[in-house]
């Protein structure tokens, strides 16, 4: 058999095993590169309430905040209800919901080096004789140490 022939040959036997190679495997049970440093934590994929109305966005630094009002709540509940979300999703609490001195409540969260911080406030009524909505303020840190997966250095410091 000539070099030329055998070479073919077993190009062709190749191919054909790696063509059959993982028929029949549940590609869920294969494992898997990535895991929770590939997972994508951003602040619009957060949860808010339906009910809420947007009133004012900003970004300062690595730090996104966004107010928001909500009719018929109360402090402790919206607090307490991201509590609960938040939970299920994986953050781990920083400072579990509690009031302060003024009325207000705020609580924290940490998950992957990112922070997130609700507070909430008893708002003034649009109108006179209206019931006072609830005022909120989601602030969302991304990480101060350089990202992992891109190397961008996130550090607010000038070098």
């Amino acid at each position: 058999m000539s070099r030329t022939v055998f070479t073919a040959f077993a190009l062709a036997a190749g191919a054909a095993g790696l063509m059959a190679c993982g028929e029949g495997v549940d590609p869920s049970s294969q494992p898997s590169i990535g895991g929770e440093r590939f997972e994508e934590i951003r602040f619009a994929d957060l949860w808010r309430p339906d009910e809420s109305t947007k009133k004012e966005t900003k970004t300062v630094d690595l730090v996104e905040t966004e107010t928001l009002s909500l009719e018929g709540s109360s402090p402790e509940n919206v607090v307490k209800a991201y509590d609960k979300v938040l939970e299920s999703q994986g953050w781990e609490q920083v400072q579990k919901p509690q009031a302060k001195r003024d009325s207000s409540w705020y609580g924290s969260w940490r998950k992957m080096g990112r922070n997130f911080v609700v507070t909430a406030h008893v708002g003034t009524p649009a109108e006179e004789g209206a019931a006072a909505p609830v005022e909120f303020t989601l602030a969302f840190q991304r990480p101060t140490k350089p990202d992992q997966v891109t190397g961008v250095d996130n550090s607010p410091i000038a070098r």
